[in-house]
């Protein structure tokens, strides 16, 4: 039997061409898989897209809800559903306390965009819806309160002296308490640069409100409750005493305080209100305003009782002056030293070198007679 070359060549080709068939029957099959993958992942992929734009947008209307404005939330959602929860719980707590939550924000992000959780926290925590408004015309201011109390000042008298505001903003109030917490329970903190710039800027941020609404409306509305003015407050004597050489224990306790030395208190107190007084400029607030003057009448009653103590009782230790230019001289030239007290034209002065804000003086005048 001869050998068929055709046929063999014919076999050959039949074979190739079922070898390149199952080829490319493999690649279409392969094919077919990652088109059939590609459109399960993108199909996938949207649906993923969809559930997340959803809750976005559900976010979004329960932020809107709770008082959040438009640029706030765009700035919430565009760092994500994480963040927009939290916004939406620390929204909740916000609206509980009466305070609002765009400004609670806005002061916990900084220039990059990036939000201080703990600070949304801390400073919500604090705030306390309250009752005030305007002074009446027969309230008094009255002494400081005295022994453990936490409070610089009576916050008793402002059930009396306030009324219910049209509006108290209770973000600036509350976020100004949390610094001046901080910087009374310890003055020298290492962030009390950081901290006192930012109170600086909220005040500022603030007077310019102030301003804006006045030239609106005409009126002014307060801008602190009574615990942001008692903080402040605090914090101003903590400071005050500090500079006068006192050491703050716990719960603001002096540790080295001795008869000889109350006076010094006192004065540090004088401070306090020209202090308090400087940051109302602008803000004319009624609740700031009482509690600088009941800061200023507390001291200067204090202050009253030191001088006839030295005058009845230890007159070794006060000066008698007689001339008027003796007198002037030893205040221009800084001659008397913080405590002198000094009998002069039928008047006892205090002298402090603290500004006394009332009269742009550094000393107390009060009449013998009284």
């Amino acid at each position: 039997m001869g050998f068929q070359l055709g046929g063999f060549l014919a076999g050959v080709s039949d074979a190739a061409v079922d070898r390149m068939q199952k080829v490319e029957d493999e690649r279409i099959r392969i094919a077919r898989e990652e088109r059939s993958l590609g459109t399960q992942q993108r199909m996938a992929k949207e649906s993923e897209r969809r559930k997340k734009q959803a809750l976005l947008d559900e976010s979004a209307g329960m932020l809107a809800m709770l008082g959040y404005d438009q640029d706030t939330i765009s700035g919430i959602l565009a760092k994500g559903t994480t963040a927009s929860q939290f916004a939406i719980t620390a929204g909740q707590t916000a609206m509980q306390k009466g305070v609002d939550p765009n400004t609670i924000w806005n002061f916990s992000t900084d220039t990059t965009g990036q939000t201080n959780q703990d600070k949304v926290n801390e400073t919500i925590d604090i705030a306390e819806p309250t009752k005030v408004g305007d002074i009446t015309a027969t309230s008094t201011a009255p002494s400081m309160p005295t022994g453990d109390s936490d409070s610089i000042i009576d916050l008793d008298v402002y059930q009396n002296l306030f009324a219910e505001p049209d509006k108290v903003e209770s973000s600036f109030s509350a976020r100004l308490s949390v610094i001046s917490q901080k910087l009374a329970r310890n003055p020298d903190r290492k962030d009390s640069a950081a901290l006192k710039a930012e109170q600086e800027k909220l005040l500022k941020d603030l007077r310019t409100m102030k301003e804006a609404e006045r030239e609106d409306k005409g009126t002014n509305t307060e801008s602190l409750t009574d615990k942001a003015v008692n903080d402040l407050a605090k914090q101003y004597r903590n400071e005050e005493l500090i500079t006068k050489g006192f050491k703050l224990g716990i719960n603001d306790a002096v540790d080295n305080m001795e008869d000889g030395s109350v006076h010094l208190a006192h004065i540090a107190n004088i401070n306090v209100a020209r202090r308090m007084h400087q940051t109302n400029i602008g803000l004319n607030d009624s609740r700031l305003q009482v509690g600088t003057d009941q800061v200023y009448k507390g001291a200067r009653a204090n202050l009253q009782q030191y001088a006839y103590d030295l005058m009845y009782n230890e007159s070794n230790k006060y000066i008698i002056e007689t001339d008027q230019a003796t007198f002037n001289e030893k205040y221009e030239q800084y001659q008397y030293k913080v405590g002198d007290v000094i009998n002069f034209n039928d008047s006892l002065y205090v002298y402090t070198n603290a500004l006394d804000h009332t009269t742009g003086m550094r000393m107390l005048r009060f009449d013998i007679t009284q």
